[in-house]
């Protein structure tokens, strides 16, 4: 039962903690950090680091290695290839000399010394993504930036991992023995790559065509931890199999999908894991060594700021941005506290320094909002204010849940029209097929926030749900509606029973399969029985404003409906094809519609639609050519008469 207690005495104080600071806005990871200080100093007499929360921990390491190598497709990287590989590879490589070369020429030893320029060459991806996606500053100049310098980091835990037990030997470095072991790393990592490549996916669509949401999360789990084993196995670190894992699983067409099926075990493990590095720091150190735990903070911070901002600064960047970027990064990040978990038990620190680094790493990361802050008001001075391409343009999208008939005709309607729009659908057949025909379309379940959130529901200006399940499209409305008010959101129904339940979830629009197939029909009969069709459009958009309701309910409905139209009927709009009158060709509109307005009183001209442009402004030299569509405006009984003037008109 000790086990069982200290896990609930963690999570028990961890909630508490998070909802004080949720209201200042501070970062989860923080909040962690903060728990496990505030247990390892008031409550050590209560609950200990033991063996068994090492483990929880371990597993930590090991969910959040496999979601980094998630985030490694070689997509993404073409992408911010400039950001990661120029400025992350800078970053890294620069930090990491200039701090060996203080360090080695200040009398620390070589192990020391290289050791400590890993552990600062690394910021914290947790707080600073954290930071900017919760402000929407991820897509900014800046936030690229720093994104893809945090990706390139990311991408050198694993041969820092890998290097850090080799600081450990007696005496020099062997720089053979290195080499070896890197370029047996990366040999592995090529060999399960490969082997996976062309495994992985039978295995994966045999899986999610069994539609069992249970057997794919498990199929996660033990692909990470199944590598994660081998590679431990064959003398590499747990890590290792953990990010070659998500390295595979990078570029299938699934990514979505596992990334929201993993956050709620990462985040429960690494909590623990970041809550026993609080419970690590020795507060007692903290106390007595203030000033020397200040100067190496003060130090290590405006180095990381100096190097990254001359390297952005250098690369043509503005210095406002370079500023913004070098400050939010210069704090020292997470996977500190693994590399210190490896190098203190091998000797290769000692205690003074590894509580010396334990220290500034966890106020460095409390510190981290105020950085960014501080670097928001630098980046919009005046004085350092210049004309970049900063005004980044988000584009407003629309998404299609759903792949099927409907999802299919629409896509074409967006395409054709120029609208930008994304799908998900839950058919892994269906998101191969038309991922590989170009279209924008990932796999995943839209009753998932982590999901929709991740196909940009938060920015996203509609969202048309063209699914048949009943009970994930009133999940999907719900979720929704609570994350972006001002999203239009058109369902598609079966049942009529469904139609008032949808509208109370959030939906601006049910379109329900039976009563426009009956609407069509009507529309037809009564243009076929003298009813002219603005007038049949007219009476189908009015029973779609009452949901349907007169092919329900009683006879005050349809006399409310026929009241109802009496606004919507004096004017209407006509489209009239040039191609049907030669008579009209090359004549000047201007001319054609003043006489049509001589003649008829209340009908005009209002428009003329020529290929993809629309003219309203009629000069002398806009003429009637073969193609054109003319819009014709007017009261009902008027239009008629227009429509066959021009019929007539010569």
């Amino acid at each position: 039962m000790g086990v069982l207690q200290n896990f609930i005495i963690l999570l028990l104080t961890a909630v508490g903690v998070l909802v004080i600071l949720s209201r200042l806005k501070v970062p989860s990871v923080i909040g962690f950090l903060l728990t496990g200080i505030l247990i390892g100093t008031v409550g050590s007499g209560y609950i200990k680091a033991g063996h068994e929360l090492e483990v929880m921990a371990e597993v930590g390491v090991i969910l959040l290695m496999f979601t980094i190598g998630l985030e490694f497709s070689i997509s993404r990287m073409n992408q911010m290839k400039r950001q990661v590989l120029i400025y992350g590879g800078m970053q890294v490589l620069i930090t990491i000399l200039t701090v060996w070369i203080i360090l080695f020429f200040t009398g620390f030893s070589t192990k020391e010394s290289i050791f400590a320029a890993f552990v600062i060459s690394l910021s914290s991806t947790a707080i600073v993504m954290k930071i900017m996606q919760d402000k929407g500053k991820l897509q900014t100049p800046d936030g690229r930036i720093m994104l893809g310098i945090l990706l390139f980091q990311d991408l050198c835990i694993v041969p820092l991992i890998i290097l850090t037990p080799l600081l450990g030997t007696v005496g020099e470095v062997d720089a053979l023995e290195v080499l070896l072991k890197l370029a047996g790393s990366f040999g592995l990592i090529l060999i399960i790559f490969l082997s996976a490549k062309y495994l992985l996916p039978k295995i994966f669509d045999y899986v999610i065509n069994s539609r069992v949401s249970e057997i794919f999360i498990l199929l996660i789990i033990g692909l990470a931890f199944g590598l994660a084993l081998l590679t431990y196995s064959l003398g590499f670190s747990v890590a290792l199999g953990a990010f070659i894992a998500g390295m595979i699983l990078a570029e299938s067409d699934f990514i979505h999908q596992i990334e929201a099926d993993i956050k709620p075990l990462k985040t429960l493990f690494l909590s623990v894991f970041f809550i026993t590095v609080g419970m690590l720091m020795d507060v007692d150190y903290l106390i007595a060594n203030p000033i020397k735990i200040l100067l190496v903070l003060a130090g290590i911070l405006i180095l990381k700021t100096i190097i990254i901002t001359s390297i952005l600064f250098f690369s043509k960047n503005p210095i406002n941005i370079s500023l913004k970027s070098g400050l939010g990064l210069s704090q020292i990040g997470e996977f500190a506290f693994m590399l210190l978990s490896i190098a203190h038990p091998l000797d290769i620190i000692s205690e003074d320094f590894y509580q010396l680094f334990l220290s500034v790493s966890v106020i460095s990361m409390l510190i981290t909002p105020l950085l960014l802050i501080l670097g928001e008001k630098l980046r919009t001075q005046q004085g350092l204010m210049k004309k970049v391409d900063e005004n980044f343009i988000e584009q407003k999208e629309v998404i299609i849940a759903g792949f099927g008939i409907n999802g299919i005709n629409l896509s074409r309607i967006f395409k054709a029209l120029n609208i930008s729009y994304r799908i998900i659908d839950m058919n892994p057949a269906t998101v191969r097929k038309f991922k590989e025909a170009g279209e924008p379309i990932v796999f995943g379940d839209i009753t998932q926030l982590e999901n929709l959130k991740r196909i940009g529901i938060e920015k996203a200006t509609m969202l048309v749900i063209a699914i048949s399940d009943a009970e994930a499209t009133q999940k999907a409305i719900d979720i929704s509606r609570k994350n972006n008010p001002d999203l239009q959101i058109i369902v598609r129904s079966e049942f009529i029973s469904q139609i008032e339940n949808l509208y109370d979830l959030g939906a601006n629009m049910v379109i329900s399969q039976d009563f426009e197939a009956s609407l069509q029909i009507a529309s037809y009969v009564l243009k076929f029985f003298g009813i002219a069709e603005p007038i049949a459009k007219i009476k189908s958009d009015q029973l779609r404003k009452r949901h349907y309701r007169f092919f329900t309910e009683d006879q005050a409905v349809e006399n409310q409906l026929k009241i109802a139209e009496l606004a919507d009927i004096e004017f209407f709009n006509e489209t009239y094809l040039a191609i049907e009158n030669p008579g009209l060709i090359g004549k000047k509109v201007i001319k054609i519609n003043s006489q049509l307005m001589q003649v008829f009183k209340k009908a005009r001209i209002i428009g003329l639609i020529r290929e993809d442009i629309i003219i309203t402004e009629f000069g002398e030299d806009i003429k009637v050519e073969r193609l054109d569509t003319l819009v014709v405006f007017g009261t009902q009984d008027k239009l008629d008469m227009a429509v066959e003037y021009l019929d007539n008109f010569t």
